[in-house]
């Protein structure tokens, strides 16, 4: 399909797609020529969008796809699927990647954060979570430490609630095996007045270390 210009100037042959009112990439990655043309065009042809007559290697264009799921329960239906599909994804394997991140947090509300590379359809999944110290008094039904270290307990967590709350921060705590993340999620107990298996929480990480807590995979 030919777009014409203005008398004298010569403009070249455009190849249109039906898929959307507007470019699908930004104005920066199309030519000045090529967008003073389409935008030229009345109103009812904007359906048609410039296909893209360029190839650009090197330049990444991601999607980024945002979703509240219920933890351990994402499905393929609404809100996730009807935002993957056009990016002609994997979303079988999405969601399961989702369920397998998110199955600690079951019964709870799990913002997610899809990103996906249309072109490779490669993609990252980060889930956000409560701060540690929002997740032990959760777990051990508080609804807030005490405020003055171990003077006054607050409540006590067991080895295997910290590694449950270890497994649900992984993408955000610092540790590089399961052992280092669960000494950290005993650390933060510190300042909360929560015990660990009954322990000053420093002892319990001195515990750990020594092998006399045993930290759950």
């Amino acid at each position: 399909m030919k777009i014409g210009g203005p008398a004298g100037i010569r403009t070249p042959d455009i190849q249109l797609r039906r898929l959307a009112p507007y470019p699908a990439r930004p104005r920066a990655h199309y030519s000045k020529v090529i967008l003073k043309a389409y935008y030229k065009l009345p109103l009812q042809n904007r359906t048609f969008i410039i296909a893209d007559p360029f190839d650009r290697s090197g330049e990444t264009l991601t999607e980024t796809i945002e979703a509240l799921v219920e933890g351990g329960k994402a499905t393929p239906g609404p809100p996730l699927g009807p935002a993957l599909g056009p990016l002609g994804v994997n979303i079988g394997e999405i969601i399961k990647t989702i369920n397998e991140k998110t199955k600690d947090f079951d019964g709870m509300k799990v913002p997610v954060k899809v990103k996906v590379n249309p072109k490779t359809k490669a993609f990252e999944i980060s889930i956000g979570t409560p701060p540690v110290s929002a997740l032990v008094l959760a777990e051990i039904g508080i609804d807030k430490g005490s405020g003055a270290r171990l003077d006054s307990v607050a409540g006590n967590l067991t080895i295997e609630q910290a590694a449950k709350i270890a497994r649900m921060k992984t993408d955000s705590l610092l540790g590089n095996d399961m052992k280092a993340r669960v000494k950290e999620v005993v650390g933060s107990c510190v300042s909360m007045g929560v015990t660990v298996e009954g322990r000053d929480p420093k002892a319990a990480i001195k515990a750990i270390d020594a092998g006399d807590l045993i930290v759950p995979e």
